[in-house]
């Protein structure tokens, strides 16, 4: 238990990036990493998508409340959740609370 609280406990956030570029490999390994985890519910209603465009990380930069690090980054991994089968159990109640 200490490892994961030590873990925790030396996390931080940099938000300067480098200009190197990022192996498209290594990318789809993480997209593909990130994918497989696991989730509350046993399973993966979410996207991940990579974002290169400069302009289109500027206009999620501004929706997502002015971040500037967004727009910054070589890259950007934003999860998209999928919540479009009404017969998942939960659909109902997080489409009332955040309707697209």
């Amino acid at each position: 238990m200490s490892d994961t609280l030590d873990v925790l406990r030396s996390h931080r956030s940099d938000r300067s990036y480098l200009s190197t570029p990022v192996p498209d490999d290594v990318l789809q390994n993480i997209v593909e990493a990130a994918w497989r985890a696991p989730t509350s519910v046993n399973s993966q209603q979410v996207s991940l998508v990579v974002v290169r465009d400069p302009q289109r990380r500027a206009q999620l930069a501004e929706l997502a409340g002015g971040q500037p690090w967004i727009a910054q980054a070589r890259y950007l991994l934003p999860w998209c959740w999928i919540c479009i089968n009404p017969l998942w159990p939960f659909a109902k109640r997080a489409r009332s609370r955040w309707p697209i």
